[in-house]
């Protein structure tokens, strides 16, 4: 029997329609029942450190260095922090039925594979529900990081994500510090190595003037030949001295100068508002791709009915399925 389109769809087109209004409905409902979602994102200017690009961290300081800062500004540090400040261990957490249905889920294969149902404390899970809701982008070509909050809250997805900001910027200036001391504290006690080697080597100087009858100020030139060697080695260990000294004293002004840019290399390009109109779920979206999947099953279960219908409707039927012509017959024989 062969395949005619045009009578198949004449046939089960209520089938086909009946399948994709109900798809159809079955999703709008699905996405009335989802927690709309509101983003709220807050964009920051990341100047590339002098050291990284000193270190070949940022090839390209537009956007390399800029993408390091991702995994900080979503780093346990950042997200604890904001937890604390805005007490978010104490505030609900992105909640709805659908939502719901996913956590009775999750408890019951828990319960199903060890028997109980162990649930994180509640600064941990904070701490989850920030990370999951929080996302991070760099603009192309730029050193601009861009935070997004998705949270059922338009308030709340703000407040976060201004909060992230703040705390990025706080994280970076401490750590900033941090180095910043660490270095001082290796550069201060060269500067004291220096201090202690000038100080000796003047002692040596003066001793040595003094037991040829100079003064302190007096030049060694007018010495003999052999007593003048001598000091004018005793003077180049004095000059060596002062140099190192100056120039660790120097590499101090120059660390000091640096974490004043270090903590002023980031800055917030305006604050988080507060979105209008939730970002998602898509309803009409959701609508038009439940009709599409209606559509689709729906044709297939009419291929399925029309598989199993044995019924015979034409002459060419019958044939079909004796396998033999029928004689065509007069009806006033």
């Amino acid at each position: 029997m062969d395949f005619d389109l045009s009578v198949f769809l004449k046939k089960y087109w209520v089938v086909v329609l009946e399948c994709a209004l109900v798809a159809m409905a079955v999703a709008f409902v699905v996405a009335l029942l989802i927690t709309p979602r509101y983003e709220a994102s807050v964009r920051m200017y990341v100047m590339p450190r002098q050291d990284a690009l000193a270190s070949g961290v940022a090839v390209n300081p537009k956007s390399v260095y800029a993408e390091t800062q991702r995994d900080v500004i979503l780093g346990n540090d950042v997200i604890e922090a904001t937890v604390k400040k805005l007490q978010l261990d104490t505030t609900p957490a992105p909640a709805g039925f659908m939502q719901g249905i996913r956590k009775a889920l999750f408890d019951a294969l828990a319960f199903v594979r060890h028997g109980f149902i162990a649930r994180p404390p509640a600064f941990e899970q904070a701490v989850s529900n920030v990370r999951a809701a929080a996302s991070t982008r760099v603009l192309e070509d730029s050193n601009i990081v861009e935070i997004q909050v998705a949270w059922s809250d338009p308030v709340v997805a703000a407040t976060v994500a201004k909060e992230l900001a703040d705390q990025y910027i706080k994280v970076s200036q401490e750590q900033a510090v941090a180095e910043a001391q660490t270095a001082l504290d290796g550069i201060g006690e060269n500067v004291r190595q220096a201090e202690d080697t000038l100080g000796a080597a003047s002692a040596a100087l003066v001793d040595f003037k003094t037991s040829r009858g100079l003064s302190a100020d007096e030049n060694t030139d007018q010495l003999p030949a052999k007593d003048r060697s001598r000091g004018v080695v005793l003077e180049k260990r004095v000059a060596a001295a002062e140099s190192s000294l100056i120039y660790w004293n120097d590499e101090e002004l120059t660390v000091k100068a640096g974490l004043l840019t270090k903590q002023d290399r980031i800055r917030l390009l305006g604050n988080a508002s507060s979105p209008s109109y939730p970002a998602g779920p898509d309803r009409l979206l959701y609508a038009l791709v439940g009709l599409l999947a209606g559509v689709l099953v729906g044709l297939i279960v009419a291929l399925v009915l029309d598989f199993r219908n044995r019924t015979v409707f034409t002459v060419d039927d019958v044939e079909s399925v004796v396998g033999e012509a029928i004689p065509a017959v007069s009806v006033g024989e």
